[in-house]
């Protein structure tokens, strides 16, 4: 006798189910028009908020930064071309000065430093003001604890001291005019700060003598009280920053973009009835 037709069915087996791939397998093709990284499954056809595809967001921020990375190059290119512009201004010939009769006789002035715990600028402020008995306030001269102190923050201090003096600040001045201006001012009685740089950093100094015979000038380092003899090529090197290249990457970009002057120096000029 034949089975019933349900019963066939229920003896028939399964069909097998077709197996799928391997998820790997699966990953790996999907991988080929996917971004790797962070974002496995976003497609480079996929539409962005902005209505770009994923492809053409990417194109348009790289355009993007090339174009800022050449407005960085062309500005630093223009820095670089003022500080060299500047160098040729203010490299000029001094060696009238040694021929001048003008200038024959060695000029100098008393100066005692001691020690001092300020940073150089304020130091050097500091020792010019009690030699030319100005008045120093306690904490007048430790505005900022900074290392570098910037000269603009020297001549406030030196003008707040001393009121009957006119205090002024030259900064980018010729070599030229430069040795004549110390050399009238010690002329005059009063020591010169000026701004040294050097192969750790800015670093003021106190003129303290001239003698164009010898070609040498003495500074005073304000914070250890210790007096160096300069040629005078030696000196202006140390004033124009000759040790640019060996100076700290901060330094050397503060004189990029002009924060920082060479040849620069706080000058005490005619005395003013108070």
């Amino acid at each position: 006798a034949r089975a019933p037709r349900e019963t066939r069915a229920e003896a028939r087996p399964a069909a097998a189910r077709a197996r799928r791939a391997p998820s790997r397998e699966r990953d790996k093709k999907a991988q080929k028009t996917r971004f790797p990284g962070a974002f496995p499954a976003l497609r480079m056809d996929t539409l962005l908020y902005s209505g770009e595809t994923v492809a053409t967001a990417g194109s348009r921020i790289l355009r993007q930064f090339a174009v800022l990375a050449v407005c960085v190059l062309l500005l630093f290119g223009v820095l670089w071309g003022k500080t060299a512009a500047g160098d040729f201004l203010i490299s000029n010939d001094f060696s009238e000065i040694y021929d001048d009769d003008a200038y024959f006789d060695p000029v100098s002035v008393s100066f005692a430093s001691d020690p001092q715990t300020l940073p150089s600028g304020y130091a050097a402020a500091q020792a010019v003001v009690l030699q030319l008995g100005g008045r120093v306030e306690s904490g007048s001269f430790a505005k900022s604890r900074a290392e570098n102190v910037f000269p603009d923050e020297v001549l406030s201090c030196m003008q707040d001291a001393l009121p009957g003096y006119s205090v002024e600040l030259d900064r980018g001045v010729s070599d030229r005019d430069l040795l004549i201006s110390i050399y009238d001012s010690l002329s005059a009685g009063r020591p010169v700060v000026v701004v040294l740089g050097e192969v750790s950093g800015f670093h003021y100094g106190v003129v303290t003598e001239m003698n164009t015979q010898e070609d040498a000038l003495s500074v005073v380092d304000p914070e250890s009280g210790i007096a160096a003899r300069y040629s005078t090529d030696d000196f202006l090197e140390a004033t124009k920053f000759q040790s640019y290249q060996k100076m700290p990457f901060t330094d050397k970009l503060a004189v990029t973009v002009g924060a920082w002057s060479k040849n620069t120096a706080v000058f005490i000029n005619d005395y003013e009835d108070a």
